[in-house]
């Protein structure tokens, strides 16, 4: 890792970074506030929220695994360049040839493509006439396995002397190995990155990463979290696979079915199958699904699958066969150990094949999840639901929608796996409220013996007082702070974190009176 030390020398113009010279430990400050901002607003309060995990100091810089460049120019008909969107104005580039984000090699990378295509005379994509032949760079990089894949897209508008550009790529003095070069043919009018065609000029079309002591390999277009350092503890406090420092939220998965949705590579779902009974992983990304599959078997693990198609409707099918149930077309790993290949006509329903799960583990796009698939989530009534979010809005979004089914959220942490830009990562757990124990009685209150104050009411009823006298929620753990200062027995609260410098909210002055209202109508105080 190069010696950084001063600030970007792109940060006057590019959109990449906004919170470029500000103290580190101050961006973790703001991104843990906006995520306590955003629940508060929703009126979700968690029995714990945790403080937000940072990068390691030596992983601030040089984090990224993968940099999607384009090509474009600073201002109209001006010289060619690759890089960021310019701030402010999305349809001009900034050459960005000495980011701090990335690894140095990226960068030497970005500067030899710019020179050759400069050289060469090739016109960037015009995004209003569709003309030109530039679109993107894409690098991507192994951080513990050092490979690197570099991928030019282009339109087919002109002949791109992919063998020349090959060619120089060798030459390069770089730390990394590249394993793979590759030109993807977009022709599409969209605005992305829509592969035509893929074309292998040299190597092979994916790298491996190692996570948590597993190998991975992933595919050009496969997902992959771009901080491994990051994500690698979110997995750690997720399951406390690695040592008692770990949070452990998920209880033991010894013997469990496990679904996994929004699966990408199969990552997680692969570290939890070093417990579970079986794993299994549902991802609408064809590639990721391939990737998933081959590293299941990388691997030596036989108890997890991998289901290809859009969540809700996997979860929803009935009418599943084997011959359609594969990692290309319809959905599932057909030499899987559940899967019978012979049996043409059985029936495929999940839980007539034991495939009904006991935790679940979501991990969906930035767009969250459809209401359709909520609810059909929400219908398995699992004990244990673990959202994996990068995008806070949606993800209370989709809270606000699973507590109206039943669940509670019992622990939220943000993990910072994108220091100098907005965007952080999410761990939730939601917990599903156990009707048996949780059953609404209507009853006069003058006919209820009030002389044991624990026995006056629950703290569901409590709940249910402060929101429909005041219109705002209180947590179990503003409930219970409140008990506490008056002497009250108090339960124990689940799955405490074992992080000395957790942050616990202390409960608003407001949401104090209106819980001590509430105690007051119960006799409670």
């Amino acid at each position: 890792m190069r010696n950084i030390t001063s600030e970007c020398p792109h940060d006057e113009f590019c959109g990449g970074c906004v919170y470029q010279g500000l103290e580190y430990r101050k961006q973790l400050e703001i991104k843990e506030g906006e995520v306590h901002s955003l629940f508060s607003k929703e009126g979700i309060s968690p029995d714990i929220f945790d403080r937000i995990e940072g990068c390691p100091e030596e992983c601030i810089y040089e984090y990224r695994n993968k940099m999607e460049f384009t090509f474009g120019d600073m201002v109209k008909d001006g010289p060619l360049c690759l890089g960021m969107h310019r701030r402010g104005r999305f349809m001009s580039i900034v050459t960005v040839d000495q980011c701090q984000l990335v690894d140095e090699d990226f960068n030497k990378i970005l500067f030899y493509t710019l020179s050759f295509c400069i050289e060469k005379g090739y016109k960037k994509y015009h995004k209003k006439n569709h003309t030109g032949l530039l679109r993107n760079l894409i690098i991507r990089q192994g951080k513990r396995t050092k490979e690197l894949l570099v991928n030019i897209v282009t339109s087919t508008d002109t002949e791109f002397d992919r063998n020349g550009w090959a060619e120089g790529l060798k030459d390069l003095r770089l730390n990394n190995e590249i394993v793979g070069i590759m030109q993807t043919l977009n022709d599409n009018k969209a605005d992305a990155v829509i592969c035509d065609e893929l074309i292998l000029i040299d190597g092979r079309d994916y790298y491996y990463e190692e996570i948590l002591g597993l190998r991975f390999q992933v595919h050009e277009f496969a997902f992959f979290q771009t901080n491994v350092e990051v994500i690698e503890r979110l997995y750690h406090d997720a399951i406390g696979l690695i040592d008692d420092d770990a949070i452990g939220l998920i209880d033991d998965l010894e013997g469990k079915e496990v679904f996994d949705l929004y699966c990408g590579t199969g990552t997680i779902s692969q570290v939890m199958a070093l417990r579970a009974k079986h794993v299994l992983g549902v991802e609408i990304v064809p590639e990721s699904v391939e990737s998933a599959v081959k590293n299941a078997k990388l691997n030596n693990l036989s108890n997890c699958d991998f289901v290809c198609g859009d969540v809700f409707q996997i979860l929803e099918k009935t009418d599943l066969k084997p011959e359609k149930i594969n990692m290309k077309s319809e959905k599932i790993n057909p030499k899987a150990d559940n899967i019978n290949p012979e049996s043409k006509k059985t029936d495929f329903r999940l839980e007539k094949r034991g495939l009904k799960p006991d935790v679940i583990v979501v991990d969906p796009p930035r767009v969250g999840m459809s209401t359709d698939a909520v609810n059909k989530i929400a219908s398995y009534g699992v004990k244990q639901l673990v959202y994996i979010s990068c995008n806070p809005k949606t993800l209370v979004k989709n809270l606000v929608q699973f507590e109206s089914l039943g669940y509670e959220v019992k622990y939220v942490k943000p993990y910072d796996n994108f220091p100098f830009t907005r965007h952080v990562e999410v761990i939730t757990l939601l917990s599903k409220l156990d009707s048996k124990r949780h059953i609404s009685v209507e009853f006069p209150i003058d006919e209820v013996d009030l002389t044991s104050a624990e026995s006056k009411a629950t703290y569901e009823q409590i709940k249910n007082y402060v929101l429909e006298k005041y219109g705002f929620k209180v947590s179990t753990l503003y409930i219970a702070q409140v008990k506490r200062k008056h002497g009250l027995d108090v339960r124990e609260h689940y799955n405490i974190s074992k992080n000395e410098n957790q942050k616990v909210f202390q409960c608003p002055i407001e949401k104090e009176e209106a819980i001590m209202d509430a105690l007051r109508h119960f006799k409670m105080i």
